[in-house]
């Protein structure tokens, strides 16, 4: 796991949140309850956060390398009592990037690493932590918060060549 600061300034962690937050008062957000993630909404390839695609790549790419391609991007507002189970990031998401824009409380995202050690770091408003998330065992506790607080992340994904589409 590596933990990158300031992936986002500010101004744009805001613009990201108005975006999320008018998707979610129109209704357009898909809502999640099922054994893996619950008390969540969010959506894929929303054009407001692809449009920092280059910000957050610029920062990530000597990591990842020249050859990764873009693969897709999620944003999700998580509310009390959510949680994600231990997983692996499906085919074709081979380095995740979890960016968070706004937090009323820490809630920390947890993986297992290549060399099977556990670390677990809460992601400041700005911050993220960039993954391989197709082999990394990665999760997050319950939410726990009171009922008017959120957390708002939003997750980058490149496949390396020769993985699987998403």
């Amino acid at each position: 796991m590596h933990y990158l600061n300031a992936i986002l300034n500010p101004a744009q962690c805001g613009f990201l949140n108005n975006a999320l937050i008018a998707l979610l008062r129109s209704g357009r957000l898909d809502w999640t309850q099922d054994n893996y993630v619950r008390d969540c909404c969010g959506l894929g390839d929303i054009p407001q956060v692809d449009e920092f695609y280059d910000t957050v790549e610029r920062q990530v790419r000597p990591i990842i390398g020249p050859a990764a391609v873009r693969a897709n991007s999620y944003s999700r507002i998580y509310f009390k009592g959510a949680y994600l189970k231990p997983h692996v990031d499906r085919p074709g998401l081979d380095w995740t990037l979890s960016v968070c824009s706004f937090a009323e409380v820490e809630w920390p995202i947890s993986a297992q690493g290549l060399d099977y050690q556990v670390a677990s770091v809460p992601i400041a408003p700005g911050d993220g932590v960039l993954m391989r998330g197709t082999r990394q065992v990665h999760w997050r506790e319950e939410l726990r918060c009171r009922p008017d607080q959120l957390v708002i992340q939003h997750f980058y994904h490149w496949s390396e060549p020769g993985a699987a589409a998403p």
